[in-house]
């Protein structure tokens, strides 16, 4: 955008005149006591009055150039702040689900040991204990993946807005 800006900046020299200035200043001779001097002062100032329309042309482009810059900036600041709000909201999304993973798990684990000692008494069938101890597993593993899923979304925040972890 700056650099946009002060392209766009630049083009106003095609409308401006050039003046220059020139000073010199001279001391010469054969011997000491002729020296001679010689000073001069110049004064220029040149002005195109139509230099085929490319300072026209210039100021035009580099002034699409320049809106065109605006427009993009304005554009990535959105992008960024919505993959910033994205990715957090992702983040705690992956926090609630491990959280809701964990309680499933200690239900689970529960109902396991119930499921143990009513098998061990005769209470329940092996299918039934079966389907119980491969639900605790279940959530086990279930509980494993959203911890990753919780561990990547952590890493995505940190990476969206440049943060890090020690």
């Amino acid at each position: 955008l700056t650099l946009a800006e002060i392209n766009q900046q630049n083009t106003i020299g095609g409308f401006l005149p050039d003046l220059s200035l020139n000073w010199s200043y001279q001391r010469g001779g054969s011997d000491w006591s002729s020296l001679s001097t010689s000073k001069s002062l110049s004064l220029s100032l040149s002005w195109s009055l139509f230099p085929g329309g490319s300072n026209f042309a210039d100021r035009a482009i580099y002034g699409l150039l320049l809106e065109k810059a605006r427009e993009d900036f304005a554009k990535n600041q959105k992008d960024l702040y919505y993959s910033i709000k994205l990715a957090y909201e992702t983040l705690k999304d992956a926090v609630e689900n491990y959280q809701v993973q964990k309680n499933y798990l200690n239900a689970s684990a529960e109902r396991s040991r119930i499921a143990q000692e009513q098998y061990l008494n005769g209470l329940i069938t092996y299918n039934e204990w079966d389907v119980i101890q491969n639900d605790y597993i279940s959530n086990q593993i279930s509980l494993i993946s959203s911890q990753r899923s919780q561990l990547a979304a952590e890493a995505n925040w940190l990476k969206s807005y440049g943060g890090y972890k020690q």
